[in-house]
């Protein structure tokens, strides 16, 4: 009877076991899988934003914005849940023109690949807007960190677009991008959060 008790006591362990390892790979498989994601180490904690979990959606946008110079062009790339900008990722492409135009071909041209150095935007910071790409991060309590607050300092971080594709998916971008970084997000206040391995999948580029 006890040889029983015992026998039937591991197999349910073993059971318990086994399903709970299946469980553990389909909740890997389910992060790693999809088109769309945002990946990062942040102050060491590995941060994955993978569209279709938990809501989660990559988004393209396209803002302008007047200067003294003329008007800025800025594309956004977004992973973020619906009505919901906690914690979510936006990498932002800044060119300034002398004026705001259509012409989607020049709009394309913002997105190649190659190295981005870091810009600002104007309406986020003290200092005049630059070109170049801004990422920002909003954390669960709603704080925003943004490469370009603070001192803005990234002297030792890099940006880099390593892909660029038609988007066949859907029509609400003209391409996907793929981007690797390094760099250092600010808080207003001047705290800073190091983010390293950074890459992100997403819809980019909308003419409007």
């Amino acid at each position: 009877m006890k040889a029983k008790l015992l026998t039937s006591t591991l197999f349910a362990l073993c059971s318990l076991f086994v399903f709970s390892s299946c469980d553990s790979e389909e909740d890997n498989a389910t992060i790693n899988t999809g088109p769309f994601y945002f990946e990062a180490d942040m102050d060491g904690k590995t941060l994955i934003l993978p569209e279709g979990k938990d809501g989660y959606a990559s988004k393209a946008f396209v803002q302008t914005e007047a200067t003294t110079s003329g008007c800025a062009e800025i594309q956004l790339m977004q992973l973020a849940k619906p009505n919901d900008i906690k914690k979510s990722v936006e990498v932002l492409l800044i060119e300034q023109r002398s004026s705001c135009t259509t012409d989607c071909t020049q709009t394309k041209a913002m997105l190649e690949t190659g190295d981005y150095s870091f810009g600002r935007l104007a309406s986020f910071s003290d200092t005049p807007m630059e070109d170049g790409v801004v990422i920002r991060y909003t954390d669960i309590y709603g704080k925003v960190w943004s490469t370009d607050f603070g001192t803005a300092d990234q002297s030792d971080s890099n940006f880099a677009v390593t892909k660029v594709t038609a988007n066949t998916i859907d029509n609400s971008s003209e391409f996907v991008a793929t981007a690797e970084f390094n760099c250092t997000l600010y808080d207003e206040t001047g705290n800073e959060i190091v983010i390293t391995n950074g890459e992100v999948v997403s819809r980019s580029i909308v003419c409007e």
